[in-house]
């Protein structure tokens, strides 16, 4: 059986990705839509997707940043 081409690879990966992507783009841009109404730079929410893995922990910090909450709560509710 001969390798694929990483073309082939790119393209099979891409393909295999479509399902997850229709169940996680609605959280993406409701944490987009979040970040924008707790008047966080973009940067910032960007920051923090490709930083925290845990969606729901994404949704608490960023509630926990819009009402001024210490460093420390916002790390320990997160990091719970």
């Amino acid at each position: 059986m001969p390798h694929p081409t990483p073309l082939a690879s790119f393209t099979a990966g891409a393909r295999d990705t479509i399902p997850m992507l229709l169940g996680a783009a609605p959280f993406g841009m409701i944490f987009g839509a979040l970040v924008a109404t707790a008047q966080m730079h973009a940067w910032q929410g960007q920051l923090m997707s490709l930083a925290v893995f845990a969606g729901s922990s994404q949704f608490i910090a960023v509630g926990l940043i819009a009402s001024h909450t210490g460093f420390l709560v916002i790390w320990l509710a997160t990091f719970i």
